[in-house]
């Protein structure tokens, strides 16, 4: 823990400005990015290096000052008596022998940057193979120069010597006066560094060069007249640098990014005519005088309290906020089975960012720092709470490893609200320095403990939630695991004299996907022989949570239709609606089998408990289970996926800190810090595998009619899969998508739903071979669509919008022998249920409110885009909140005429 809370910040801080800097110059130039990195950090850590030198030339001149009587006295006594003597001599002079480790201070500093340095770009696999001037791999030791001794091969890393030679050269500059005993332990320290980087890779040891090249221009500048003059000068010709670089290479980065950095550069520059006038300012002194007063012990806690309140609120509420929206998917990643890890580094991570390396800053620096950060830190908590709650971005749907469905959301934050952002942190900070030495601030204080001790508890109670749901989960779990292929038994039992059912839920399959897939591969419809499409099809919600339970209820469980049950729990409603279509075939004397339902009993997995009062119908859980058979067969090995717990852990404190950040930060964010390497592979082949082996999991024993309702994930996953069989991850290729340009930025999505398509033609071939076909009925049905951009809607302003409602319809009646054809009959995904009881002897009455089942839409139908929630925040509710947007849809869903845009409570405007 002690890594999280005083390595790990100065290791995210050098990958925020690595990753950033890698995504502008590109993978060909790591070097610079190297380079960014030592003057970013060594910049950053200046002020400290300043610190502990002012410190370390205290001490020498103490102890100058102190040698002649120190060794009168050592001469003239000895003994306790000696001992007495200094004792008294060095309590005159305010002076204790433990000062003198205050000559090592700036090696204590050093020590942090160079392990989070050293751990970061040790294991850097940017570096692997990159190339700059002589050196071939910057991800391995130099090895320059290789001679053979006999049969011994020598090789000589020259870039540590390098390394070395420059460390003498700048310690003999900076204990040029200094006593002897210094120097040693200066030049002991840069041999002790070239025994530990002698075998580093390339890149970590020219950072180090570049540290300590920086290092020697420091003693020096130090040493001229004007060394903040000169410090000055290099920053602005920095800034000046990049704003000339950005503006000349790189015409894609947003304008009022490029006129930002241009304004700051400007402002740096004007600084010290600014200062001029500000001097002359009587505001200006009186702010100066109150900066200049020694912080009270009150304003002392004020920093403290808040400081610590800021890093609970990131590290313990915003993590558990997002872990308890699903703790399911976030078990058993990596090495760690539980999410409460995740908890515990998050927290130790702030309390080292937000306020370990703060209250070092604190205690090391003047009064006018220490009244800064006084203040400071009360206005960044509410200015984070503001960012957090009321300046927030639709963050839509998140994997496990934060990677979001279209963040183009983050770009849709009105300006306004950055700006209001900083006024509220101005005012604040304004307000502290005016109220620091008044009645207020006891009170303020008063109040951040109660924010503390209510974080805590809150804190302390979601992370209770997330492990008795994790726990459930993975108590849930069949031991048994299967690890081949002649393990797999069938679990979806056909009957080949009677009636067969088949619904197969794709989640978020995208219904314009179809023609595309068509065209690229027309032997689609040759395999969907007796198949209708229908694209003119609306789902009610664009989220599984309000989209689904009319495609497995029917109409009585739209979200309008639920919220009017207003006595009944959300989770209770579903949980019905899940046995609807199951209860209704085994009345009728069907078999029934349910295999992955969506959020049963508001769970994300794991959890069959609804099922379990009609044991008749067999319902399990299949995804996950033959995703190792599969990939063992397709030779697939993702070294990620072994250490996507870490990377996960990362994510999420990234994540807290994006949601804190100003509204107009976060795109850039977001984009430097989302992850590089391929981590989604086992969450896709967890679905894909499943559909893989369909044929497998099927027999033909069956001597009833049979119901079965197999739900998938495959579509919901992006991944970019081999152009050939659409079977392995692979490097995206413009063959995959079949000519289709328009569909190269939403290949990740595109390849999913073909690689589905392409395993269910395959097992209706298989039944067809085994004559099923012809006696069975298929639905192909999704919860809804997704929010891309398509040229189906392009009539409509915002072609994403319609699309987010436009789910996947494919249905196959019994003897069905006809080609391919399209429908474009208004429907929902809500008919579900009577295409697949049409013409049976099922009854048309729930069975569990005595209601008949009735498709309501020929007036239209209402639809909505639910606001950012989480079953977590709705398992006790009993009505979905308002819409964040609702429609109501008609006839032909591609007319935007048939779009009646509704206020919150679903009256038409």
């Amino acid at each position: 823990m002690l890594y999280n809370l005083i390595i790990a910040p100065i290791e995210f801080i050098v990958d925020w400005v690595f990753r950033m800097c890698l995504n502008k110059v590109g993978t060909e130039s790591v070097i610079y990015c190297v380079v960014v990195v030592s003057i970013v950090i060594n910049i950053l850590a200046l002020p400290l290096y300043n610190i502990a030198d002012a410190l370390q030339e205290k001490e020498r001149n103490l102890v100058k000052s102190l040698e002649f009587r120190v060794k009168r006295i050592k001469k003239a006594f000895k003994g306790d008596e000696q001992f007495m003597m200094l004792s008294e001599y060095y309590r005159q002079n305010n002076y204790h022998p433990l000062y003198a480790l205050r000559s090592s201070l700036s090696i204590l500093i050093e020590i942090p940057f160079f392990i989070a340095a050293y751990h970061y770009l040790s294991n850097c696999d940017a570096l692997l193979g990159s190339k700059f001037w002589i050196f071939k791999d910057l991800g391995g030791p130099d090895a320059l120069f290789k001679f053979s001794v006999g049969t011994k091969l020598i090789i000589i890393n020259i870039l540590p010597i390098i390394m070395t030679l420059i460390n003498f050269v700048s310690g003999a500059v900076y204990t040029k006066e200094a006593p002897v005993k210094e120097k040693v332990q200066l030049y002991a320290v840069a041999c002790i560094f070239l025994v530990l980087l002698y075998n580093s890779p390339s890149g970590l040891v020219i950072y180090w060069i570049l540290n300590n090249l920086f290092s020697l221009a420091k003693n020096v500048v130090l040493k001229t007249k004007k060394p903040g003059a000169i410090l000055f000068g290099f920053i602005a010709f920095c800034l000046t640098f990049l704003s000339i670089f950005f503006w000349a290479k790189h015409p894609e980065t947003a304008t009022w990014k490029k006129s930002l950095l241009s304004l700051l550069t400007l402002f740096f520059c004007c600084l010290p005519l600014l200062k001029k006038f500000a001097d002359k300012s009587a505001l200006n002194k009186k702010f100066t005088q109150l900066l200049d007063l020694k912080p009270s012990l009150t304003n002392t806690l004020t920093f403290v309290f808040s400081s610590l309140c800021l890093a609970l609120f990131l590290g313990l509420i915003l993590t558990t906020n997002v872990l308890s929206s699903s703790p399911i998917e976030f078990c058993n990643l990596g090495s760690t089975p539980t999410p409460l890890p995740y908890i515990t580094t998050s927290i130790f991570f702030f309390l080292g960012f937000c306020f370990l390396w703060p209250f070092a800053i604190y205690k090391l620096f003047g009064n006018r720092t220490k009244n800064i950060l006084c203040f400071m830190f009360p206005a960044l908590l509410v200015m984070t709470v503001c960012n957090v709650y009321l300046f927030k971005a639709d963050y839509g749907t998140l994997n496990s490893m934060f990677l979001m469905t279209d963040s183009g959301v983050l770009y849709l934050v009105p300006l306004a609200f950055s700006f209001l952002s900083l006024v509220i942190f101005a005012v604040i900070f304004t307000c502290g320095i005016f109220i620091k030495r008044t009645k207020v601030s006891p009170v303020f204080n008063t109040f951040l403990v109660a924010i503390l001790a209510a974080e805590t508890f809150f804190g302390i109670y979601k992370t209770d939630y997330i492990n008795k749901t994790a726990k459930k989960y993975l108590s849930s779990i069949d031991p048994n695991k299967i690890t081949s292929k002649e393990d797999i038994k069938p679990i979806y039992h056909l009957s080949k004299t009677g009636k067969n059912v088949i619904v197969i839920f794709l989640d978020r399959a995208e219904g314009f996907y179809m023609p595309y897939a068509l065209k690229q591969f027309p032997e689609f419809a040759e395999k969907l022989q007796g198949f209708t499409y229908y694209p003119n099809t609306i789902s009610f919600g664009t989220r599984t949570i309000n989209g689904y339970t009319p495609l497995v209820g029917g109409y009585e469980y739209t979200p309008d239709n639920m919220n009017k049950r207003k006595d009944e729990l959300l989770k209770d409603k579903h949980n019905e609606a899940l046995l609807v279509m199951p209860k209704l075939f085994l009345d009728a004397g069907f078999s029934a089998t349910v295999t992955d339902p969506a959020y049963a009993n508001y769970m994300w997995k794991g959890d069959l408990t609804p099922y379990k009062q009609f044991p008749e119908i067999a319902a399990s859980e299949e995804a996950g289970k033959y995703t190792d058979v599969y990939m063992k067969e397709k030779n697939i090995d993702n070294p990620f996926e072994r250490t996507s717990d870490l990377i996960c852990s990362r994510q999420i404190k990234n994540f807290s800190i994006l949601q804190a950040l100003i509204p107009q930060l976060r795109a850039t964010f977001y984009n430097t810090t989302k992850p590089n390497e391929i981590t989604s592979t086992r969450n896709f082949f967890n679905q894909f595998s499943t559909l893989y082996y369909l044929s497998n999991l099927t027999d033909f024993s069956n001597n009833k009619n049979s119901f079965i309702y197999i739900g998938n994930d495959t579509v919901h996953e992006p991944m970019i899969l081999d152009y050939e069989n659409f079977e392995l991850p692979s490097d995206f290729d413009s063959k995959s998508i079949g000519g289709n340009t328009e569909l190269r930025k939403r290949a990740d999505y595109y390849h999913p739903f073909i690689a589905a398509m392409k395993q269910l033609t395959k097992y209706f071939d298989y039944l067809r071979e085994n004559d099923i076909y012809d006696n069975t009925r298929i639905i192909v049905i999704a919860d809804h669509g997704q929010g891309l951009d398509n040229k189906i809607f392009t009539d409509f302003s915002d072609p994403a919008a319609p699309a987010r409602f436009n789910p996947l319809l494919l249905v196959k009646d019994f003897d069905s022998k006809e080609e391919l054809k399209t429908d474009n009959s208004f429907m929902t995904n809500a008919d579900t249920l009577f295409l697949a009881k049409k013409d049976l002897p099922v009854s048309n009455t729930n069975p569990f409110t005595g209601k008949e089942f009735i498709q309501d839409k020929e007036n239209g139908c209402n639809v909505s885009i639910p606001p950012q929630f989480n079953t977590a925040y709705i398992i006790k509710r009993t009505q979905f909140p308002k819409p964040r947007e609702a429609y109501h849809v008609k006839d032909n869903i591609f007319d935007p005429a048939n779009w009646s845009k509704l206020d919150t409570t679903g009256d038409a405007k």
